[in-house]
């Protein structure tokens, strides 16, 4: 435990089997954790918050019975070339403005989602593997900010990324394929931006957007999705500039309830039903 202050230095070492928490930090303590393992604590693998700092790289947070890295009250969390993965709810939660980067980091099998972000918190990963999670790849809500670059996002059990509540989310030159339900869904004011990227083989839609969520997709690739490409609802907006939309199962978009496609220099073709179909009040430019 680290609190008041308090630094911690783990080198080479294993934290496991404990009947909490493995590492717990609060009131702007902090932590450097390399090479080292934190496993099957009976709580969270490491939790941090009150301002604290933790950093951890090649290292290994696995098989705890809460989530791997629970970050929240303002802490600033680093973690690089790290796997959070077999953790029995999250890999990682962050909340309450907490500030999360990532860069190499697996988080893989987890319980529920790889990773949960709200409460106004910021994440960035870049070059990170997101797959095998039980629930949901990624997971935004409550005003929080996610941006996600060079990663993957596959083979989760439902949503590769569920978006809400007003988020601001980033993906670039990443894909999103093979999760067990739909790609992407972005609701509640939602404001997503994906450029450079493919949403692929999905076993549901690539793109389901609702509730007034603004979403613009530039220079990507939505394809061979087990439903339709795209379906836009609840008065929600998506520009696509540059892309193309090729082979889904059902039709390339489908707009309704007041929702509004763009199309720019972007090309629908050979979607096994229809290209794009406009209902109930839609509108298409």
């Amino acid at each position: 435990v680290g609190t008041r202050a308090s630094a911690l230095v783990l080198r080479l070492s294993k934290i496991h089997d404990n009947g909490r928490v493995g590492v717990l930090l609060a009131n702007s303590s902090r932590a450097t954790i390399e090479g080292s393992s934190v496993e099957s604590n009976a709580q969270d693998g490491i939790a941090a918050a009150g301002e604290s700092r933790v950093a951890v790289s090649g290292s290994r947070v696995s098989k705890n019975k809460h989530a791997g890295l629970l970050c929240g009250g303002s802490c600033d969390a680093r973690c690089s070339d790290t796997k959070i993965e077999s953790n029995a709810q999250d890999g990682i939660g962050a909340a309450t403005a907490a500030t999360v980067t990532l860069s190499g980091v697996t988080l893989a099998n987890n319980g529920r989602a790889g990773l949960i972000v709200n409460d106004s918190s910021v994440t960035t990963a870049k070059a990170c593997f997101l797959r095998g999670n039980g629930e949901n790849g990624a997971v935004a809500t409550r005003n929080a900010s996610l941006s996600l670059s060079l990663c993957e996002v596959a083979r989760n059990g439902k949503v590769g990324l569920l978006l809400a509540d007003s988020v601001r989310v980033e993906v670039e030159a990443s894909v999103i394929a093979h999760n067990g339900s739909n790609g992407t869904v972005a609701a509640g004011d939602a404001t997503v931006k994906i450029e450079g990227s493919s949403v692929e083989s999905n076993l549901q839609a690539g793109l389901l957007l609702g509730g007034n969520a603004q979403v613009q997709v530039r220079r990507s690739v939505i394809s061979d999705n087990g439903q339709d490409g795209c379906g836009v609802a609840s008065s929600a907006r998506l520009l696509l500039h540059g892309c193309k939309v090729a082979r889904n199962r059902h039709a390339g978009f489908i707009l309704n309830d007041g929702s509004c496609l763009v199309l720019e220099q972007s090309e629908v073709d050979s979607n096994l039903e229809n290209g794009v179909v406009v209902t109930r009040r839609a509108v298409l430019q």
